[in-house]
């Protein structure tokens, strides 16, 4: 009788964690496909984009190349790379840049989100992008050029307290937001926790700088993408709880 008791109560929470899945998943709505024109493939990336993130002036920075983002450690030469499309000629493809740097390795290069900001004061854009690399992930800052389409690897970033990113949004030349996708990264343990909806996710504020980190959110389903109101007042964050 025992045995039937608690068979029963594990199907029950196994079919309860089903429906959660099912409904999180929105099996049972119908999408409807939107486009605001014609499409097409943009040629020039190789092995497909995660992020772009577009200047005033329609030049668009786009993070190609990204291998394993769960196990970075796992890929012998990740060797990513940042791409140029130009919305001013939307029939154009997209360019990639020269990154320079003397410390920095390009075949550690494993690029997930991209922030860009602009200062008018010092006449320059700085790029931030998230990176998986085989030592743990981290943040870096490059200055991007338009002229000689060149980034310029400034520093990284890198904390024990970042675990797996996935994007980032920068305040102004030095500080940013940063989603931590998930806290495990081995890979059964990550199913299991969106299996189980564990909602391990969280939003991390960074000054590159200093390089000190801060937690000042938490409890997300697999925290994606991350942006901020005009007058950066707002952070908002998207991730997979209550499907939004």
């Amino acid at each position: 009788m025992l045995k039937k008791i608690i068979v029963v109560a594990l199907l029950s929470v196994l079919a309860h964690r089903i429906f959660l899945i099912v409904r999180l998943l929105g099996f049972h709505i119908t999408l409807y496909n939107h486009r605001p024109g014609p499409c097409r493939i943009v040629k020039g990336i190789v092995e497909g984009s995660e992020d772009m993130q577009t200047l005033k002036d329609g030049l668009t920075l786009i993070t190609g190349g990204m291998k394993r983002f769960d196990d970075p450690s796992a890929v012998s030469e990740a060797d990513g790379d940042v791409y140029l499309f130009d919305f001013n000629a939307p029939e154009g493809n997209a360019v990639k840049l020269e990154i320079k740097g003397d410390t920095f390795n390009k075949k550690t290069f494993n690029p997930h989100g991209i922030s860009l900001y602009e200062d008018s004061k010092q006449g320059k854009v700085f790029v931030f992008v998230v990176n998986h690399h085989p030592e743990g992930d981290r943040i870096e800052k490059f200055t991007f050029d338009r002229i000689t389409k060149t980034l310029t690897h400034l520093h990284s970033t890198n904390h024990e307290t970042l675990g797996i990113l996935n994007d980032v949004f920068a305040i102004d030349d030095t500080l940013v937001y940063a989603t931590q996708y998930d806290f495990f990264r081995h890979r059964l343990l990550r199913k299991l926790c969106a299996y189980l909806t564990m909602k391990l996710g969280s939003v991390f504020f960074v000054d590159t700088t200093t390089g000190s980190v801060t937690t000042v959110a938490t409890g997300f389903l697999l925290a994606n993408g991350i942006n901020a109101s005009p007058d950066k007042k707002y952070i908002y964050v998207s991730h997979m709880g209550e499907r939004s």
